[in-house]
């Protein structure tokens, strides 16, 4: 899948415009292409195991800029054998783009990716 399809496969399941994705691959390099356990958005949901939704990413100091678009941002962890093992990172271009019925889709799509996470 490449990266445009994998845009619209995203947009084809929440119906949203506005919604950016990442599949193993960042279209540019940026300086936050590594983040640590409990650094920003990202490293927080990693810590507390929890689903953060950011409404305005210029006001929620953790927030590592990787897209200059960026407006919003949903974080899901992914479980396997009670720990975090990897994380649905979604951006929005738009302020407030994520909702309570993305969080539970999204937890739901995390929960059917945990089964596939290697095992240590």
């Amino acid at each position: 899948m490449d990266h445009g399809q994998a845009f619209q496969k995203l947009r084809d399941l929440t119906g949203k415009r506005d919604v950016a994705v990442v599949v193993d691959f960042l279209p540019a390099a940026t300086e936050h292409v590594r983040i640590p356990i409990g650094v920003g958005i990202r490293g927080a949901a990693a810590q507390s195991g929890r689903t953060e939704i950011v409404a305005d990413v210029s006001q929620d100091p953790r927030y590592l800029a990787c897209f200059t678009s960026t407006r919003s941002e949903i974080v899901v962890p992914i479980f396997a054998e009670g720990r975090v093992v990897g994380e649905i990172d979604i951006d929005g271009e738009a302020l407030n783009t994520f909702t309570r019925a993305d969080k539970e889709f999204l937890e739901r799509v995390a929960r059917l990716l945990a089964p596939l996470a290697p095992t240590a």
